[in-house]
């Protein structure tokens, strides 16, 4: 039997080095885990106990940058940073469309508050749909939510209200937890302004 090469039977400091690049390597392409956030509602006492109304919510629309599982913060005022590790636990559309239900329904003190699309069945009283022009975090460290809000009634056919709303919240850190909690903050403060005007065309409307 041949003896083996002395390379082979004796690890030299160049193989040694080959197997660590190798390692190093390995670890490298591990990625780092993801983050996944959601929006959460607001707490709060409703502006009208026991109310009756049946409110119906969306369409809700984003801009294309904001559409997309990654979240987003603003580095200058032209330039977005797009973390593909801290991701929406689900599309952003649908989470805003469900915490604007679940907040209006709190304020206005009422559980019958459908997201769109509802059962044409379902006699809904006011429907609320939004077009949302901004909603990041910016240099700052603000979360500023833009949106052009409307209310039409029931049949979704008679425009009743439309107005535009800018709501500025301060994060408590510069993280995306604390990202995602200042614009749930956000969509709270301008939940509170929907549901003021709800209930202002609520008892104004004819037979109250």
């Amino acid at each position: 039997m041949h003896p083996l090469p002395s390379f082979v039977r004796t690890p030299t400091l160049r193989g040694l080095a080959f197997v660590g690049v190798l390692l190093l390597l390995g670890g490298c392409a591990i990625s780092a885990p993801a983050h996944f956030y959601v929006l959460t509602p607001i707490e709060q006492k409703p502006l009208i106990p026991g109310s009756e109304l049946i409110v119906g919510v969306g369409p809700i629309q984003l801009p294309a940058y904001l559409d997309q599982p990654q979240m987003v913060k603003r580095v200058t005022p032209n330039r977005l940073e797009v973390n593909e590790f801290e991701r929406w636990a689900g599309p952003l559309q649908q989470d805003v469309e469900r915490v604007l239900a679940q907040n209006l329904g709190r304020l206005l003190g009422t559980a019958r508050v459908l997201t769109y699309p509802w059962e044409g069945a379902v006699p809904v009283d006011l429907q609320v749909t939004a077009e949302i022009r901004r909603f990041d975090a910016g240099v700052s460290g603000e979360v500023q939510l833009d949106a052009l809000w409307t209310v039409f009634q029931g049949d979704g056919r008679h425009l009743l209200y439309m107005t535009q709303s800018s709501v500025s919240v301060a994060a408590l850190g510069a993280d995306f937890d604390a990202i995602a909690q200042a614009q749930s903050a956000a969509l709270g403060e301008l939940s509170q302004a929907i549901a003021r005007e709800l209930s202002r065309l609520h008892h104004r409307a004819p037979g109250r």
